[in-house]
């Protein structure tokens, strides 16, 4: 787990753009419970670009649990994500 934040935290620039946080991922962390239901709600509220509500969902998420950044990704097809972390 500790290489996987230290990848998202040396490639976060990337991955804001890469990461679609609006079709599944939200929801599959809010199940795995690596966001809680404010955490959830603040990345949602942000109606600014998908830019902004990534970089909220990378500083929650680096804070909880990052492996389940992967796990979710996985779920909601974002493999090409994941990809680009193990890959890193």
């Amino acid at each position: 787990m500790v290489r996987v934040c230290l990848v998202i935290s040396a490639q976060r620039e990337k991955l804001r753009t890469m990461i679609e946080p609006d079709y599944g991922l939200l929801d599959e962390l809010l199940t795995l419970k690596a966001l809680s239901s404010e955490q959830y709600d603040r990345i949602r509220s942000i109606t600014a670009s998908v830019c902004q509500r990534n970089d909220q969902l990378l500083q929650f998420v680096l804070q909880f649990d990052a492996s389940m950044l992967i796990k979710a990704l996985q779920n909601t097809d974002q493999q090409h994500v994941v990809n680009f972390i193990e890959g890193y």
